[in-house]
């Protein structure tokens, strides 16, 4: 009874001996237990992750930083300074609306070219220091508040620009042409504008102090107030100019012409003005002590109440002037014509000198100016 007993258990364990392990099943479960699965799991998504953040940061690019195309493809447009690239002005415009900095930028072309075309171009308030925008065309141009530190415009084409409180200090503008531009309260600084056109230009308030204008074009211009200051005016041409107030001491005005011009209340004290044109002048209330008249053209000129204590007005033409009540103190009036000056009293001339070469109103007499 006991061996069937034994046997019966026997036959009932052996179909749950039987049954096979399934090896796939175990290998997986020990690979999870392992530490490769988990590197597994941080690989995989690595891997993901280099594909997803280049393609989002290049998205981010496309979505985010349209700017920054614009900005290098005006650029581009800037430097491809061909003939006929009517880009060129947009695009200065728009790097200036987003306050890039132009310094330095070059423009110009070579001498088989025509300047570059930048005709009613709006670049106020632009940083253009040292700019080369020389032969340029910018008519109707706004450079006003502009930065042109140490810029070349030379030969530039300005008719009608507008440049008023723009700093042009050492600026080379010889050979431009300003018809009618508007330079009031700019900045001109020991600037070179030699030869420049400035007919009917507005220079109100100007800072012109040792500029050099020599040869230039000044008619019909406006400097009231402006401060000429030791500044370069031999031969220009300066005829019906507004320069009232203005400030000339210590210029060199010599051989200028500036018939019919308003100078009253101007500071001429020290200037050279030998051999000037101021024929039909305004200069009354102006002071021109010590100032160089010798040989200067001041016929019909008005002298009243002028101060030319100490000056030189040896050889100089005076006939139909107004000297009433002139300052001629310590004046040297040798070979002078003031033959039909008007308002002249003897005790004006007795505070001055001349010699026999001294022509004088009848009546009138002047002592000999000593050795």
């Amino acid at each position: 009874m006991g061996t069937r007993h034994q046997q019966s258990e026997q036959f009932a364990r052996k179909p749950e001996s039987c049954e096979k392990p399934d090896k796939r099943s175990s290998l997986i479960r020990r690979f999870k237990e392992s530490d490769a699965w988990l590197w597994t799991h941080v690989a995989a998504i690595v891997i993901g992750l280099a594909f997803v953040i280049p393609t989002a940061i290049k998205h981010w690019i496309e979505l985010e930083d349209p700017q920054t195309q614009r900005i290098a493809q005006a650029w581009e447009s800037v430097t491809q300074n061909a003939p006929g690239n009517t880009a060129i002005g947009p695009a200065l415009e728009y790097l200036n609306s987003q306050e890039t900095n132009l310094a330095g930028i070059d423009l110009s072309t070579d001498d088989s070219q025509s300047g570059v075309y930048l005709d009613g171009i709006s670049l106020s308030g632009a940083d253009l220091t040292g700019a080369d925008l020389s032969e340029a065309s910018l008519l109707d141009a706004d450079l006003s508040q502009a930065n042109l530190l140490d810029a070349n415009l030379s030969g530039a084409d300005l008719p009608r620009a507008n440049l008023s409180e723009a700093n042009l200090t050492n600026a080379n503008l010889s050979e431009a042409n300003l018809l009618e531009a508007n330079l009031s309260g700019a900045d001109l600084l020991r600037a070179n504008l030699s030869g420049v056109n400035l007919t009917n230009a507005g220079l109100s308030a100007a800072n012109l102090i040792d500029a050099n204008l020599s040869g230039a074009q000044i008619g019909d211009a406006n400097l009231s107030g402006a401060d000429i200051g030791g500044a370069n005016l031999a031969g220009a041409f300066i005829f019906n100019t507004n320069l009232s107030g203005v400030n000339l001491t210590n210029a060199n005005v010599s051989g200028a012409n500036l018939y019919g011009s308003n100078m009253s209340g101007a500071k001429l004290n020290d200037a050279n003005l030998s051999g000037a044109y101021l024929i039909v002048a305004n200069l009354s209330e102006a002071s021109l002590t010590n100032a160089d008249l010798s040989k200067t053209f001041l016929q019909g000129s008005n002298l009243s109440r002028a101060n030319l204590f100490g000056a030189n007005l040896s050889e100089a033409f005076l006939q139909g002037s107004n000297l009433s009540q002139a300052n001629l103190g310590d004046a040297v009036l040798s070979g002078a014509n003031l033959a039909s000056a008007r308002n002249v009293s003897q005790n004006q001339l007795d505070q001055a000198c001349g010699d026999d070469k001294t022509r004088l109103p009848e009546g009138l007499t002047i002592k000999a100016c000593s050795e």
